[in-house]
């Protein structure tokens, strides 16, 4: 980066660069090339001052050490690793012409800074519809009013921050960038950059340090979900499902059922986008009261709660009913018995022929009706019918549960 200066009457300033001019009569150029136009802490600086007065004497002074070079018309000075914050570097130019002494004096203070620049880490994974800030801190850049702190979502900057404050080159004031934002399910897999860059004038910026960060988001609104709570009765296959909806992301929830601590061997599908559902066969083996939990959570990210939810599902003993009818020579008397040995509510047992009730008796355990008759040969071949009716006393059950045996 280099910069032009012209001498005129009288007194001008230019950015940081001032000149005096005693005696003109004729105007010079006087140029400064600095390379690099910022300079990192402990890298090399070269400033050039030259000027286009071919009868003069150039200048340069600066704090050692320094290589210093020349020529004719320009001279240089060449810092081999900066260990100061501050550097200033002073040209003075004299030139003679037409018989008049012309004095150009102009300073050069390059920016200096160091490439640290951090990022708060933040959650391992963000949950959807949540605030979150991201936290950038810069460099220590001096002047520190010319590092420029940017976010950037990808390629968009979404904000930027910069101090009008110079501070003091012994301060290690570091400007920061906070960025808050609504974390969404577009921003899963999204990557953020916090970009530092120094400002060289003359909408100039010179990129100096980076730092990005990847984010991952869920959604997890909703606990799972058990469906059919109906009773089960002990020994009989039947299908428990799990449901968690409004998950995002839906391949990464893991779903298990168990029972009595133990997991179910189960299947898992996804549907809608957003809904995983788990289906596992089960046959319970003991009567009572039975609790069925739902654990859903995201193996993926430790950090995410789990969610869950139990149901108690009764399973009921209801063994099936018995009929006898013993074979008689007609005209003996024979007991038709109707029996039901186990059951786990109100029995309602029956003994039917035909649309009549030959017997008929309530009980809450294993019972034995029966019904006497002449055994007569226009009685053979008649139906009998052993009904039982099985009442639970469970909202989920407003229906008895019946069998028959003929």
């Amino acid at each position: 980066m280099h910069y032009t200066l012209t001498s005129r009457c009288g007194y001008l300033c230019f950015l940081t660069l001032c000149f005096a001019v005693t005696d003109i009569i004729a105007g010079f150029e006087e140029q400064i090339t600095v390379n690099p136009p910022a300079v990192a802490f402990g890298d090399s600086l070269t400033v050039n001052c030259s000027t286009t007065c071919t009868n003069n004497t150039i200048i340069l002074e600066a704090i050692r050490p320094y290589q210093e070079s020349y020529d004719a018309q320009w001279r240089a000075l060449s810092f081999s690793s900066i260990q100061s914050w501050t550097v200033k570097v002073t040209c003075l130019v004299k030139c003679q012409a037409f018989g008049n002494q012309m004095i150009n004096v102009s300073e050069y203070n390059p920016t200096v800074y160091n490439r640290e620049i951090n990022i708060t880490s933040p959650p391992e994974v963000l949950e959807v519809n949540r605030r979150y800030s991201l936290e950038c801190i810069g460099p220590r850049v001096y002047p520190n009013n010319k590092l420029i702190l940017t976010w950037l979502r990808g390629s968009e900057i979404v904000q930027i921050n910069s101090t009008g404050k110079p501070g003091l080159p012994d301060e290690d004031l570091r400007l920061r960038n906070v960025f808050s934002f609504t974390a969404s399910v577009s921003d899963d897999g999204q990557e953020y950059t916090c970009l530092a860059e120094v400002d060289l004038g003359l909408d100039s910026r010179k990129p100096i340090a980076n730092s990005s960060v990847t984010l991952q988001t869920f959604s997890f609104m909703d606990p799972p979900r058990i469906f059919d709570q109906r009773p089960v009765e002990v020994k009989q296959e039947v299908t428990l499902t799990c449901e968690v909806s409004n998950v995002y992301p839906v391949d990464t929830m893991r779903v298990r059922l168990s029972q009595a601590g133990e997991e179910l061997n189960s299947t898992t599908t996804w549907f809608n986008g957003n809904t995983v559902r788990q289906t596992a066969a089960w046959t319970p083996q003991v009567a009572g009261p039975t609790e069925i939990v739902c654990t859903a959570d995201f193996e993926e990210y430790p950090s995410v709660p789990p969610k869950n939810s139990s149901i108690f599902i009764v399973v009921y003993v209801f063994s099936d009913p018995e009929i006898q009818l013993p074979v008689s020579l007609e005209g003996n008397l024979v007991n038709v018995t109707c029996s039901v040995f186990n059951v786990s509510g109100q029995l309602q047992l029956r003994l039917k022929n035909g649309g009549d009730i030959l017997a008929n008796e309530l009980s809450n355990t294993g019972i034995t009706i029966y019904h006497t008759l002449d055994a007569q040969a226009h009685l053979d071949k008649q139906q009998y019918v052993c009904e039982a009716e099985m009442k639970l006393r469970v909202q989920s059950m407003a229906s008895p549960i019946v069998k028959k045996q003929v």
